[in-house]
Order: C-alpha cells, then structure tokens, then sequence
C-alpha cells in the first residue's frame, strides 16, 4: 500500500483522503507513513464522526455531535495529524 500512495504522488497526485474510522486509525497511520517524506507536497484530509474507544480502537455505535462528543473536536483533530 505504500508503494502505491508513493506511485501516487509520483503520478502528479497531491491530495489524499482518509478517515479515522478506517481501520480505525490504521489507514490515517498508513498514509501518514507513506506521504511523510512528501510534506509540503501532498495535501492530506480526514474527517471524523464516529465515537470510537481509543483502547480498543472499535466503534461504540454511536455518531459524534459538536454537543456529544467525549472528546472536543480540537482534540481529534490534533490525534488524527499525530497519526
């Protein structure tokens, strides 16, 4: 997979688009591993909606709302470009 992200940008592309529920986590991970050594040359979107237990890293079945969210919107931001 990583191969083909670099083949990616290697073709002229330069936006990538991931989520936090896949995998969970993993695929922002992957993504993070193959683009780093393009940094200023790829852009790279998340999103997330999804309550998931950062332990187990599974779904809780429930949807995220700026009123309901255990975690601040700032925070999974910040996690997610740790990733």
């Amino acid at each position: 997979m990583i191969g083909l992200l670099e083949r990616a940008v290697n073709l002229g592309v330069t936006f990538f688009d991931t989520a936090e529920i896949y995998g969970p986590h993993v695929n922002e991970e992957l993504v993070s591993e193959a683009l780093a050594p393009y940094t200023g040359q790829v852009v790279i979107a998340t999103k997330f909606a999804q309550d998931i237990d950062p332990d187990t890293r599974q779904p809780r079945g429930r949807m995220l709302t700026p009123t309901r969210s255990p975690v601040p919107s700032t925070d999974r931001c910040a996690a997610s470009g740790w990733r």
